[in-house]
């Protein structure tokens, strides 16, 4: 529930308090438009002028992909227009926005599941010993979650950015049954690795929300947790692998050295 108020406070913010500047002439002034609360009753179109109902354009908008502004039109009367944003725009917008909530399920800096052995789609093994050295992004989720399906662009994406890296893992925890995520993938790929047993892993991990996502770093240690879909997820998980890709990898046994020190 906090993660959807926290979702919900960010899309509001994007939308009521965003303004543009319309074009009155090609050579003239611009005037400035503020745009006006919205709401159910706002009449938002698409480029060709086709009015967009309520639940499309907030989904849309809350995907940080798209947003409201005012436009011009012949007859110079303003209107509301559902815009996509430019992959510059969006990024600008994102990085302005606070790093989302820790989730209650993990804490930073403590170390990761020391027992986890698990089996993905595949049949091939993931534990402790396969991950060393590795940074990885574990993402809990579900099929019938608007969250979680919501941010599988984005997920697609930072696989795509770290794609030549083969030190950045990418696995997902469906809670799901086997049959179920398969068939849910099948039309809506996620390019991560997908494990089997996912609710039992998350029982274990006492994980009650998702999507719940997590960041291990070479040495097993977690370095960020968030539950929710959150518009900057995805910006500041690419941060942290980044910063983690550049940082010298000491193994645990030498820092505890070093703090003796």
């Amino acid at each position: 529930m906090k993660s959807t108020i926290y979702t919900l406070a960010i899309l509001l913010f994007s939308i009521l308090s965003f303004s543009v500047k319309a074009q009155v002439s090609t050579t003239g002034p611009q005037k400035v438009y503020k745009l006006p609360r919205l709401d159910e009753h706002s009449v938002i179109t698409d480029s060709t002028g086709k009015r967009i109902d309520y639940t499309a354009w907030t989904t849309l908008v809350n995907t940080g992909r798209y947003n409201v502004k005012v436009v011009m039109l012949a007859n110079g009367k303003g209107a509301l227009r559902l815009s996509k944003l430019t992959k510059t725009e969006r990024d600008a917008r994102i990085a302005q926005m606070p790093k989302p909530m820790d989730s209650p399920f993990f804490t930073t800096g403590q170390n990761f599941d020391k027992n986890f052995k698990e089996k993905d789609f595949k049949g091939a093994s993931w534990d402790k010993k396969s991950l060393k050295g590795k940074i990885v992004v574990m993402s809990f989720w579900y099929v019938n979650n608007v969250q979680c399906r919501q941010q599988i662009t984005d997920m697609n994406e930072m696989v795509a950015s770290f794609k030549n890296d083969p030190n950045v893992i990418f696995i997902s925890v469906p809670m799901d049954d086997k049959k179920i995520a398969e068939e849910y993938l099948n039309t809506n790929p996620l390019n991560y690795v997908h494990l089997e047993n996912g609710k039992k892993l998350s029982d274990k991990l006492g994980i009650l929300n998702h999507p719940t996502d997590v960041i291990i770093d070479q040495n097993g240690v977690i370095q960020y947790h968030t539950t929710g879909y959150n518009i900057a997820g995805s910006y500041w998980i690419s941060k942290t692998v980044a910063e983690l890709q550049h940082t010298p990898v000491i193994p645990i046994n030498e820092q505890v050295l070093a703090s003796v020190k």
